[in-house]
């Protein structure tokens, strides 16, 4: 099941969701590119992904992080489900 990752945008920045939960934002500064943080790590430093388009930038988030996060463990006596 994959998770469902949605934008919307805000004042100053993209709010990113992954089941209608906040995930992450996407900021655009002055230097034309466009930088996404999972949760509030803006201000920690270096981007999670960045591109210059921001159409591009959503289809990678997307494709990244609209991934099942109900992994099954494959442990012995365990089957993937």
């Amino acid at each position: 099941m994959k998770a469902e990752i949605t934008f919307q945008g805000e004042s100053n920045f993209v709010q990113v969701r992954r089941d209608g939960r906040p995930f992450g934002k996407i900021f655009h500064p002055s230097d034309g590119v466009y930088r996404f943080y999972i949760d509030d790590r803006e201000n920690l430093g270096g981007a999670d992904l960045q591109h210059e388009e921001l159409d591009e930038l959503e289809a990678l988030i997307t494709s990244r992080y609209a991934i099942s996060h109900h992994r099954a463990h494959n442990a012995p006596g365990h089957s993937a489900a």
